[in-house]
């Protein structure tokens, strides 16, 4: 039987054959987030992982939160916090667990963020043209920088 002379058999038995389309879309990998923000955000915790100052996993999402608003220039004047998002921060969390399962970064017993020697890789390599996102990135190291040493004043240890 040749496959036209099979569509024309099935349509004329009302046969139902069961497909894939009823599944739960929300499990698969290639999500909204994954494509278009996790890549960015998981980037600025390389760039941030990557400084000495080894960042509690805890505040991860308010300081990334604060470095992407003084830094983007869309989300500069809004009203909307990024820092204390709760979407922002769930997309945070995915992101360092992609990072961590890349073996990108790794969470010490200190809950501290570190780098591994491929996240230093992957790391040098976006910034090896210069292009709109090393702007954006180093943009974002300094900025994590301004808030480190502004932090440290506060605190009465600079």
């Amino acid at each position: 039987m040749k496959f036209n002379e099979f569509k024309e058999v099935y349509r004329e038995s009302k046969i139902l054959i069961k497909s894939n389309e009823n599944i739960n879309k929300s499990n698969n990998l290639l999500s909204h987030d994954a494509l278009f923000h996790l890549p960015f955000i998981s980037l600025a915790i390389i760039i941030i992982a990557k400084k000495r100052a080894h960042t509690h996993v805890k505040y991860l999402p308010a300081i990334l939160g604060e470095c992407m608003e003084s830094t983007l220039d869309g989300l500069a004047n809004t009203k909307y916090s990024l820092s204390w998002s709760s979407n922002f921060r769930v997309r945070s969390v995915r992101a360092l667990d992609f990072l961590e399962s890349a073996n990108l970064v790794l969470v010490d017993k200190n809950n501290r963020l570190c780098i591994t020697p491929l996240g230093k890789k992957v790391c040098k390599k976006a910034m090896k043209e210069d292009n709109d996102l090393k702007i954006a990135l180093l943009r974002i190291d300094r900025t994590f920088d301004f808030a480190y040493a502004e932090k440290k004043v506060r605190e009465g240890l600079l």
